[in-house]
């Protein structure tokens, strides 16, 4: 009798058991919380990192916090060259660099990130449309990721490259004769267009080179000319028409598979506004550096579009179809390199 009552009374208690829960809920899971470490060569004040700053403010504000960043600057983790043996490895899970400094690893990624012949906007569209919108590109880029164990979000641009000159000028054959610093091997050809002999300088050396006249022009972003008060040396500064995009921001690809997928849709998403964000911030401060150097008596002007046509065709011939076409065939890579350098003899134009 007992029994029977007691499997009655369960009978009854069951909707009333359903009722309670509908009503109060059922206890909510806590969701997980990512906590990812980033590591950025750059100091905080530089452009790069101001992207990533934005871009990391963006993710956290929008996962309600279910992803933190854990940020180093100025290489305290690892020198420029070494950030993506760091991020290939784990022992970070997020980086921002530039790819041409880790072109030994990036051989077939650093493309993009060699100059364009277009403004800032044509030069991101372009940029990202080759590495993520064309199924050809985006394959062979994305290959090269997986074999390091990363994934390449969406690039940003820092602005511009000029020519800062001790001397006041107005066109490029007017520096015939004169001395450029060099990035690398191929600028000797590539200024030798123009008669100007390119010579190996720090970077940290530059004021006092320009000072001293051991430079008579260096080849550099006007942002940086302003920060480092290379105007202070200078007469002249010429825009070359060159856009470009140059750091993206790079995922461990361990980390970035461990992610819920709405949370990558979040990273994608602030990934493109913040690739968006970096070219008016780019060509605000260009335009505040301009400023500047024209307050400091400066003359501030395009080169000629001759001279800045000339210079680009030799930046595509030099550093592209020879330097970069080279170095991937000597990595194995050049029938990706070749399929690659058709679709960047448009992009490299904005188109």
């Amino acid at each position: 009798m007992k029994k029977r009552l007691y499997i009655g009374l369960s009978i009854l208690l069951i909707p009333i058991l359903a009722v309670s829960l509908i009503l109060t809920g059922c206890p909510e899971k806590t969701p997980e919380v990512f906590n990812l470490k980033f590591s950025c060569p750059f100091l905080e004040v530089e452009p790069p990192a101001m992207f990533a700053d934005h871009f990391m403010d963006l993710v956290e504000e929008r996962t309600d916090g279910r992803v933190t960043f854990e940020r180093y600057y100025t290489e305290a983790l690892a020198k420029h060259t070494e950030h993506i043996q760091l991020l290939s490895s784990g022992s970070v899970d997020l980086i921002i660099c530039v790819p041409t400094y880790v072109g030994t690893e990036l051989v077939l990624n650093q493309l993009p990130d060699f100059p364009m012949y277009c403004s800032l906007e044509e030069s991101i569209a372009a940029a990202n449309r080759l590495t993520m919108e064309i199924p050809e590109t985006k394959a062979i880029f994305e290959n090269e990721q997986k074999n390091l164990n990363i994934k390449i979000l969406y690039w940003q641009t820092s602005g511009p490259m000029d020519i800062l000159c001790r001397d006041e000028v107005t066109s490029l054959t007017e520096l015939n004769g004169k001395k450029v610093n060099l990035w690398a091997p191929s600028d000797v050809d590539i200024w030798g267009e123009f008669g100007m002999f390119a010579v190996p300088v720090y970077v940290a050396d530059f004021y006092e080179s320009l000072s001293r006249g051991n430079l008579d022009s260096v080849y550099f972003p006007p942002s940086g000319s302003l920060a480092m008060k290379l105007f202070e040396v200078a007469k002249s500064n010429l825009g070359l028409r060159q856009g470009g995009a140059d750091v993206p921001m790079i995922f461990n690809l361990d980390t970035w598979n461990s992610l819920p997928s709405d949370i990558q849709d979040v990273i994608m998403e602030a990934s493109l506004e913040t690739a968006q964000w970096s070219v008016g911030f780019s060509t605000v401060s260009t335009e505040q550096s301009y400023q500047v150097f024209r307050d400091a008596g400066l003359y501030v002007g395009d080169a000629p579009e001759e001279d800045t046509l000339k210079l680009f065709e030799a930046l595509m011939k030099y550093n592209v179809e020879e330097h970069w076409v080279s170095s991937c065939n000597a990595a194995g890579l050049g029938d990706e390199a070749q399929v690659l350098l058709e679709y960047w003899r448009d992009a490299a134009y904005g188109r």
